[in-house]
């Protein structure tokens, strides 16, 4: 009968469930080869469930991304249209894009639409209230 990842990768590793969230939300759990990052997600007993060597169960960071606004863009728009097929081939940060980078990212300040421009998105309220300060 299928169990929820977290209480399978729990009763696996002997450890706590809230561990193995943070290592299934951080992207370090594979399940029959595929990335999954849904604690919820239902596994049977013949899952085969492996843990990334490198695994850590810190919380996932909060992301701040740049964007090109292309002109005749509302910018409003554009947090709707980032996802990992829109990452840059000249990204050379070391940050593995999980599904929850591109949820909750709101824009730092607005261009107009018929503007062209660099805008940043972010999930850090830190982050938006410094850029909107200066």
């Amino acid at each position: 009968e299928p169990i929820r990842l977290d209480k399978r990768l729990s009763a696996l590793l002997g450890i706590p469930r809230g561990e193995a969230r943070r290592y299934i939300e951080g992207g370090w759990v594979t399940v029959h080869g595929d990335v999954v990052e849904q604690p919820q997600r239902p596994v049977d007993g013949s899952a085969v469930i492996v843990v990334a060597e490198q695994a850590s169960d810190e919380k996932a960071e909060r992301v701040s991304m740049l964007l090109h606004k292309p002109a005749g863009v509302a910018a409003e728009t554009l947090c709707a249209l980032v996802s990992s097929d829109s990452r840059s081939e000249l990204d050379a940060s070391d940050l593995r894009p999980l599904q929850r980078h591109f949820h909750g990212l709101q824009l730092a300040a607005s261009l107009p639409a018929s503007d062209s421009g660099l805008v940043v998105v972010s999930q850090d309220p830190a982050t938006l209230a410094h850029l909107q300060r200066n």
